[in-house]
């Protein structure tokens, strides 16, 4: 039965016309609404932005109340009963009155060697390289004494006069000329060799002259 009567009612009022009159009121009546519209809803800008200021402090303080919270200390566990107050305040007083004995440390002198420590023996090589380098020191101190020796023979030769040369030069003959007296083969070296110098003597004296 109701089903009825809405379809019913549904019908008749689909069927039904509106006046002309009511379209045109309609119209009107949403134009003024739209001019008042803007004048009517200008509070509403400063209470939405109120109120966000609002929200966010709200927000901002419920933070801050979570992050510091407050440590909630029970008072029984600071209150100590009066016999263990007792015992604590005789312990630390024992304590105190016994003395503490610290070890005693004795440091021992440290002794500092005076003396270079003693050097690894040499090796077979290195002995050989040790005595190389005084073979080659002396005959380096041989050659500069011969050098030497050389030297001053021939300062003191040049020092000499003609005729004092020329005895130089007769006593190496006669003791060569003694020698070869002994050896024949020597001898005659000898004689030849005498010739030689005399003939350069004769060549040197031509020459000077």
């Amino acid at each position: 039965m109701n089903d009825e009567r809405l379809d019913q009612a549904l019908k008749t009022l689909s069927s039904a016309e509106a006046p002309e009159c009511l379209e045109q009121r309609v119209l009107r009546r949403l134009e003024t609404q739209r001019v008042e519209a803007p004048q009517g809803r200008r509070w509403l800008i400063p209470a939405c932005a109120l109120g966000a200021c609002a929200v966010v402090a709200l927000v901002v303080g419920i933070r801050f109340h979570r992050a510091s919270p407050v440590p909630l200390v029970p008072a029984a566990a600071n209150a100590l009963p009066s016999q263990d107050l007792a015992r604590s305040g005789a312990l630390i007083a024992s304590r105190r009155s016994i003395p503490l004995r610290r070890p005693h440390l004795v440091m021992k002198p440290t002794v500092e060697a005076s003396y270079p420590a003693s050097p690894a023996p040499l090796t077979e090589q290195e002995k050989l390289l040790v005595k190389l380098a005084q073979v080659r020191q002396r005959q380096a101190t041989q050659a500069i004494e011969i050098a030497a020796v050389n030297q001053r023979t021939k300062d003191a030769e040049a020092a000499l006069t003609h005729e004092e040369q020329l005895l130089v030069a007769v006593s190496r003959v006669r003791q060569d000329a003694v020698i070869d007296a002994l050896d024949p083969v020597r001898r005659a070296a000898a004689d030849a060799r005498e010739k030689q110098e005399f003939n350069a003597y004769v060549r040197q004296k031509d020459g000077g002259s």
